[in-house]
């Protein structure tokens, strides 16, 4: 698994007691030593207690993200960066900013509310969906040998949160649906790994279906019984973030259990960030709608309709050949 390097992004600090310096962003470290660059163009080398010297910023005012952003995209550039924007954490400085510029109140903006996905499960929907999806719940339906009345539970939920594709869910499978109910219950109360656990439902779902599930499929459920750790993946955007902060390595078309623990470590580290900003999200929902929203595909432009071609005017037939040259080059210029 490729972990991401959270001490990589981009902060800003300043000195404790030299407010003269400004503010900087960490640009080097060697020998146990740490250079800062400084807004005033100059570079500083702390070493020692210096180093206690330096305090992170945050959350951090308009001014100073587009500062942090700046030097951060400087620093990129001394180090032989050809883009800037490929340094570690530099886009989610850009994300953060895009939100802002539509949303100036962030996630309590009133305007965000209609751009949310995984956070409108919030309220009365989620708290029925964790009580019915409660481990009680579930061991009693497995108990009584009902594993199909387990998986309409967990059919109902999904298909009322809009985040999984009805054909996803359907047909019911006949065969199978003892094992997929299983993997249901140790998908969000089993002991054994994170991995192992996404991997078995995985299998399980495909035993019974017959095909592949979605990454929605798999961790929605998750998603909604546990928001405060583990998150929605939606595919295209997630692999955007990924890359973004530097994780190595393409998020696969098939969910896997590696690839979601990437994703939630991914998660967890851009929910601090944005906390750091002084953007606090109220768990992962908030995070997976930042990143969906954010790192959407621009909508591809309509083509303008050609303006209606005035008709052409008719030429007197001087000669036959004539006219027939002329009636040949008039459909050349059409099809161009």
């Amino acid at each position: 698994m490729s972990e991401i390097a959270e001490s990589e992004f981009p902060a800003l600090f300043a000195h404790g007691t030299r407010k003269d310096w400004g503010v900087g962003v960490l640009s080097g470290v060697r020998d146990g030593k740490r250079t800062y660059l400084f807004e005033g163009g100059e570079e500083r080398i702390m070493g020692g207690g210096a180093l206690d010297m330096m305090r992170k910023i945050t959350p951090l005012s308009a001014e100073q993200q587009s500062t942090l952003a700046r030097l951060t995209a400087l620093v990129a550039k001394r180090q032989g960066l050809p883009d800037p924007s490929k340094a570690a954490g530099f886009q989610l400085l850009e994300q953060l900013a895009g939100l802002r510029r539509n949303f100036p109140a962030g996630f309590q903006d009133p305007a965000w509310q209609a751009e949310r996905r995984a956070a409108t499960i919030r309220g009365a929907a989620q708290a029925e969906a964790k009580e019915q999806l409660s481990l009680k719940a579930l061991d009693a339906l497995l108990k009584a040998s009902q594993p199909d009345a387990l998986w309409a539970v967990v059919t109902k939920v999904l298909l009322s949160t809009g985040w999984v594709p009805a054909d996803q869910l359907k047909p019911v499978p006949t065969l199978g649906v003892g094992l997929l109910a299983g993997a249901v219950r140790e998908l969000l109360y089993g002991s054994a790994t994170l991995e192992q656990r996404v991997d078995r439902f995985g299998v399980a779902y495909e035993t019974s279906f017959h095909r592949p599930p979605r990454w929605e499929t798999v961790t929605a459920l998750m998603a909604i019984v546990f928001p405060d750790d583990y998150v929605l993946v939606e595919l295209a955007s997630f692999r955007k973030q990924l890359k973004a902060l530097g994780s190595n390595g393409a998020l696969p078309q098939r969910p896997t259990g590696a690839g979601y623990s990437r994703c939630v470590n991914a998660a967890r580290i851009v929910a601090g960030k944005l906390t750091e900003q002084g953007e606090v999200p109220q768990d992962l929902l908030d995070v997976h709608d930042f990143i969906r929203y954010t790192l959407k595909a621009a909508p591809i432009a309509r083509r303008p309709k050609a303006a209606a071609k005035a008709p052409a005017a008719k030429k007197k037939p001087a000669k036959r050949a004539e006219a027939s040259e002329d009636s040949s080059e008039e459909s050349m210029s059409d099809a161009d």
